[in-house]
């Protein structure tokens, strides 16, 4: 309990809520491996879907990340994954987007031995 015990009062002078004005310029909702469910924007934003680790290409519209390309239409990367990191060289983010992230696009994220690899190899 904050502030209280069994018996007592608890009185608040001068309490006010302040709202600040804040322009939202962009909200875009997306299905768990990155289409577009929803869209509404201002202004152009380059990041897309996992924001600042991938970048939306204009002319494929596959998100472009450090190492290779994704397609959310089909959860699947585009080129291997360069570390082998699954079963299947092309599986997004270990078939667990909500999850997981991968911000080069070679290492899904909390995979401690793959980012170790990548560590190495100097990436």
């Amino acid at each position: 309990m904050a502030n209280e015990s069994a018996g007592t009062n608890v009185f608040f002078d001068d309490f006010t809520v302040k709202q600040l004005g804040v322009d939202i310029t962009q909200t875009t909702d997306y299905y768990p491996f990155g289409s577009v469910l929803s869209h509404w924007q201002k202004e152009d934003y380059r990041f897309g879907y996992q924001g600042e680790y991938s970048e939306e290409d204009e002319e494929t519209g596959f998100n472009h990340f450090e190492l290779r390309e994704f397609d959310s239409k089909i959860g699947r990367w585009l080129i291997p994954d360069p570390y082998r990191q699954y079963a299947s060289p092309y599986v997004g983010m270990g078939n667990n987007p909500v999850y997981l992230t991968d911000p080069t696009g070679g290492c899904a994220e909390d995979d401690f031995p793959c980012w170790e690899a990548a560590y190495d190899a100097g990436l």
